[in-house]
């Protein structure tokens, strides 16, 4: 079969304006496209995120999904979380096919403590059981590769090397006030314990790209658990070259 006769997706696209070039590349090679809307400064704010969505979906629905998010602004408030699942059953509605919350969740927001809030911390038990109960797919970015915590010449791909020179501030190595990697994994494992049932898929290979090991054990622990590709790519290759049969199977 030809290239562009194959039926492709491509799990993980941020689309944020209505530019119709995405379309054209998924029309010219057969792609699906599942853009994820995201809690992240760097985008436009939810409503237009689902907004540009919902345009492309409705307009190309055989190219064209989306998951919906939600803001984590005022999650210490009284109703915040009432608010969050309308707005959740809203977006599914609209045919949103998931969920996704971010890394802000771990690595940027703060209880009154001056603890970090993670996605283990008792305040999301309600949130997850109710996608859970509903049946929702939860995408989940999670902490970031393990080089982000190691220093730059131990570091196993020139991108992360690169980004990193480039963005100290993010470079965790260079912040030990901030949580370890270790805890972003612990910490949503411990989730995937609580919650059998819950449709959970790790994204960026569930920030276990350094190890298809590790990513596996996931697996026959939890069956619920998937994770996808994108941005990881890089990490596998690596791998392949060292197992090629294992990272195949």
């Amino acid at each position: 079969m030809e290239y562009n006769q194959f039926p492709k997706v491509d799990a993980h696209v941020h689309i944020t304006d209505r530019n119709s070039d995405c379309i054209r590349v998924a029309k010219e090679h057969n792609f699906h496209l599942i853009t994820i809307n995201t809690d992240a400064a760097v985008f436009p704010d939810q409503e237009e995120q689902e907004a540009v969505a919902l345009h492309f979906q409705e307009q190309y629905p055989q190219y064209f999904s989306y998951l919906a998010s939600f803001s984590m602004e005022g999650w210490d408030c009284p109703g915040w979380l009432d608010a969050v699942k309308e707005r959740i059953r809203q977006s599914m509605k609209k045919g949103a096919i998931g969920i996704k919350i971010w890394k802000n969740i771990g690595m940027e927001l703060r209880k009154a403590s001056g603890e970090f809030l993670t996605i283990d911390d008792p305040f999301f038990r309600p949130l997850f059981q109710f996608l859970t109960d509903e049946r929702i797919p939860l995408v989940a970015h999670i902490g970031e590769p393990r080089n982000c915590w190691l220093p730059l010449e131990q570091m196993t791909t020139i991108r992360n090397r690169t980004y990193y020179t480039n963005h100290p501030e993010f470079h965790m190595y260079l912040h030990p006030e901030y949580l370890p990697y270790e805890a972003h994994i612990v910490s949503r494992d411990k989730v995937l314990a609580e919650h059998p049932g819950l449709k959970f898929i790790g994204a960026h290979l569930g920030s276990l790209e350094w190890s298809i090991e590790e990513v596996a054990r996931r697996f026959d622990r939890f069956p619920d658990f998937s994770v996808d590709l994108s941005s990881r790519l890089a990490h596998i290759r690596l791998q392949s070259n060292r197992n090629y049969r294992a990272v195949r199977e």
